[in-house]
């Protein structure tokens, strides 16, 4: 684990022979995690209630230095001053998208139909009962 100032042409140029992790010296907390397959990956570490969290920001080249740093410094503001947990957050976030796209793609059942015919026949049909 080594502190560097990143720049965009170290990243690019990046080939590891094994997994890295780099810390910018820039923003603080903030981290290229590097695989010898090419994968870049950039992440946000932090401490909370004494255990290191990692938080994923996005991949490289998709989500650029610049961007990272930004990102970086948002969730450091939310540590420090707004005592917020973003890793908590984030997961929060992903059980109710989870939970609302279930909700979404429910299964129409035999149940379902027979309801829906059963209003359809009450005003139709004189044997609906």
């Amino acid at each position: 684990m080594s502190r560097l100032v990143l720049t965009d042409r170290f990243i690019a140029g990046l080939r590891p022979q094994s997994r890295v992790v780099c810390f910018d010296s820039v923003a603080r907390g903030l981290a290229l995690r590097a695989t010898p397959n090419g994968a870049k990956t950039w992440v946000f570490v932090y401490r909370s209630l004494g255990k290191l969290k990692w938080l994923t920001l996005g991949a490289y080249p998709g989500v650029k230095l610049a961007e990272a740093r930004d990102l970086a410094d948002a969730k450091r503001r939310a540590v420090d001053v707004e005592k917020r947990a973003p890793a908590k957050e984030q997961k929060a976030e992903k059980r109710a998208a989870k939970a609302k796209a279930e909700a979404e793609s429910k299964v129409f059942t035999f149940a379902d139909m027979a309801k829906l015919y059963e209003t359809f026949a009450m005003g139709k049909k004189k044997t609906w009962h």
